[in-house]
């Protein structure tokens, strides 16, 4: 070759190796697949090649990328195939004489990067002395130069991806701190919410110089900080005065008077009391001894130096936690102390037998009257079992199934005789469920009252009452004596007109015996007569105590018309009777309901014996007053009753008559009152009066069935 060849070709190859090495700047930025493309195809249009191949590899096990440009024959390309599966130390540049094919062209293959790890480079041309020196120097430039920019471009990516990675956990963790930093200010929301709307008193104090000077203390060999404390009531003093209050909610400033909260963030002093020294110094002792909880009962006083009794907690942090945020709870137990002691005093004074009774039948607390009745000490008394103290057949009869009946939160009372140690006595008992919360009963409330002196009291005015309510029948059947009499010759003077003229007619031939058999039937019915008057008579007149039964109000009404007609015929009275036949029975003693309607209807006709100037109209009445009673009423057209006098004339001993004994209406209240029911008057317009009497419908109470004769057998 001569020297002028040699110098064009090396200009030529000065001049390719110079604009290879200005290509690397063009891929700054490129990806891969482009670096790799952009390198096959400087190859083809820079060295005039027919072929070129170009992988790129990445050392750090990432996908390799590969770029073609031209045609080569089948041999050449699996002879590439072979050299991609083993890049490596052991692959070196090899030179390819005949690639195959026609023409007939030579080729390379030359590894890129130390020990071809950055990948390979196979070029074909159709050059004779293809590939000489320099086409190997530029195409292991090109191809190094491509694998330094694709090394770069994986390192540019790589580093895309660390930003963008690192950007989304900076935008993550923004997120989690913007959201934690939300609900740190919703739980702040919450906590001052629960803190101001609480309807305890909370007091956040703190306690930081307390705990630093009670640390001091244990580093100079202070164990024993209660026994300290007490010989040391100046460090007491100090540490008042140490803790300092950082905040209060809206319940303290009410519950100490303060007017705002300033007032009592000053000094606790404000609200301390000498017996609220002792309950500081267990405070200090519990922050000595490392425990964390403190509560117990306290007095303080308010700003308007007014004591409460107060209870309170204290919630420490651990000792290796700072004390400058320490919540102090208050509630003011003022009026629950107040209304135990009033209780207790109750409880203690009461004139009734008093007890609690838990589940298993034991007695939990008495007091004094218990002791007393009982004859058993309180302290022996607690602990033992019912049936131990009251016997174990009256715990059985009636004690234990009232018990029962309470646990299963049912309030439960009876009364009756009972036989005990004292002898007969009357006593009312009453249960009642004591429930600590608003379920479960735990223990029975139990109240025994004895009333014996007081049912015999009962029973002989009842006694007192049955005497002077038969004087005043005998009286009143006194005022009818010639009534009773009219109504007893009627029929009487019937029977003698009767007999005399079936003696007539059996003395006539032939004897007329179908009137005689009429006349000695009307003087059977005549005899019936005369005897039902003398039985009511008899009834009325009769000395007894109350019987009570099962009456029919209507019927009672209907024996006491008899006894009236001749004194209603005597002041000219017409007497209606409107019962109604709905009226229920009730339990009551018949003859005490017939003196009462007896002695409403004499007062009413005497009542319209001086009337001149209207008919004398007199009505008894029955109805239901309501779905539990029945209603008696006698109304007449007389002279009336004065609105004043409407409650004085059941007084005893009052009366608007000319000689009267003032005892008829105010023994019927009291039959009546007796029977469970209400007499009372009304006016009726346009004249005269209405009296009203109501009973219950069903039995009669208890006191009614206490009368001599009719008291309870012994239980």
């Amino acid at each position: 070759m001569d020297s002028q060849t040699e110098i064009h070709r090396l200009r030529r190859g000065l001049r390719d190796l110079v604009a290879l090495s200005t290509i690397p700047a063009a891929w700054v930025g490129r990806d891969p697949a482009a670096i790799a493309a952009g390198l096959a195809d400087v190859l083809v249009g820079s060295l005039r090649l027919d072929f070129a191949f170009v992988r790129l590899c990445d050392p750090n096990g990432g996908a390799a990328v590969d770029a073609t440009r031209g045609d080569a024959p089948s041999a050449f390309l699996e002879l590439l195939e072979r050299r991609v599966t083993c890049v490596g130390p052991f692959c070196p540049t090899e030179i390819v004489a005949d690639v195959g094919g026609e023409p007939s062209r030579r080729g390379v293959i030359i590894p890129v990067g130390v020990n071809g790890e950055g990948g390979l480079v196979a070029a074909a041309c159709d050059r004779a002395e293809f590939p000489d020196e320099t086409d190997q120097l530029l195409l292991s430039v090109a191809g190094n130069h491509a694998a330094t920019a694709f090394q770069s471009a994986r390192l540019i990516e790589a580093q895309r991806r660390a930003q963008e990675a690192l950007s989304r956990l900076r935008i993550d963790l923004e997120t989690r701190v913007a959201e934690r930093t939300a609900e740190l200010s919703e739980s702040e929301k919450r906590y001052r919410h629960i803190f101001e709307s609480s309807g305890v008193s909370i007091f956040e104090e703190d306690f930081s110089r307390v705990k630093a000077a009670i640390d001091d203390l244990r580093s100079t060999g202070v164990r024993d900080f209660r026994a300290y404390f007490a010989a040391h009531p100046q460090f007491v003093r100090d540490a008042i005065t140490m803790v300092k209050i950082v905040d209060v909610n809206t319940a303290s400033v009410r519950m100490f008077a303060a007017k705002t909260k300033d007032q009592l963030l000053a000094s606790l002093d404000r609200i301390f009391v000498a017996e609220t020294h002792g309950t500081f110094v267990e405070e200090l002792v519990a922050i000595g001894e490392g425990r964390t909880f403190v509560g117990s009962e306290t007095v303080l006083q308010t700003l308007n130096s007014e004591r409460l009794t107060a209870l309170f907690t204290v919630t420490f942090p651990q000792p290796t936690v700072r004390f400058d945020s320490v919540l102090v709870t208050i509630m003011d137990i003022t009026e629950r102390k107040q209304a135990e002691y009033l209780t207790g005093q109750v409880f203690e004074s009461s004139p009734d037998r008093v007890s609690i009774i838990g589940r298993d039948f034991r007695y939990q607390r008495v007091n004094p009257v218990f002791e007393r009745y009982w004859g058993v000490p309180a302290e022996k008394a607690v602990g033992m079992r019912v049936p131990d103290v009251v016997g174990i057949e009256v715990f059985e009869a009636r004690v234990r199934q009232s018990l029962d009946r309470c646990f299963a939160g049912e309030d439960v009372r009876y009364a009756g005789w009972f036989v005990n140690a004292r002898g007969r006595r009357y006593v009312a008992v009453s249960f009642s469920p004591l429930r600590p919360d608003s379920e479960r009963v735990e223990a029975a409330l139990v109240i025994g009252r004895d009333l014996t002196e007081h049912v015999l009291a009962v029973e002989a005015l009842q006694e007192l009452q049955a005497e002077l309510a038969h004087v005043t029948r005998v009286t009143t059947l006194n005022e009818l004596a010639v009534s009773i009499a009219h109504e007893v010759n009627q029929p009487l003077t019937a029977v003698v007109a009767d007999a005399t003229a079936s003696l007539n007619w059996l003395a006539a031939t032939p004897p007329d015996l179908d009137r005689v058999r009429d006349a000695l039937d009307a003087i059977v019915t005549d005899g019936h007569r005369a005897a039902d008057v003398i039985q009511r008579v008899r009834q009325l007149a009769k000395k007894s105590g109350p019987l009570n039964a099962e009456v029919d109000p209507n019927d009672v009404v209907r024996d006491v018309v008899p006894l009236l007609r001749a004194e209603l015929r005597h002041h000219d009275v017409s007497l209606t009777l409107q019962l109604a036949s709905d009226v229920a029975p009730v339990l009551a003693d018949r003859v005490q309901l017939q003196q009462v309607i007896l002695n409403l209807v004499m007062n009413a006709i005497e009542a319209m014996s001086s009337v001149t100037d209207r008919p004398r109209e007199l009505v008894i009445r029955s109805e239901r007053h309501d779905p539990d009673h029945i209603r008696v009423v006698v109304q007449d057209t007389g002279v009336g009753l004065a609105a004043n006098l409407l409650e004085q004339m059941f007084s005893a001993f009052f009366s608007t008559k000319p000689g009267g004994m003032g005892m008829g209406l105010s023994i019927s209240r009291s039959i009546v009152e007796a029977h469970g029911g209400r007499l009372w008057a009304t006016p009726n317009e346009p004249h005269g009066a209405i009296f009203h009497f109501s009973l219950p419908v069903g039995p009669a109470p208890a006191v009614a069935s206490l009368a001599p004769g009719s008291r309870p057998s012994a239980s």
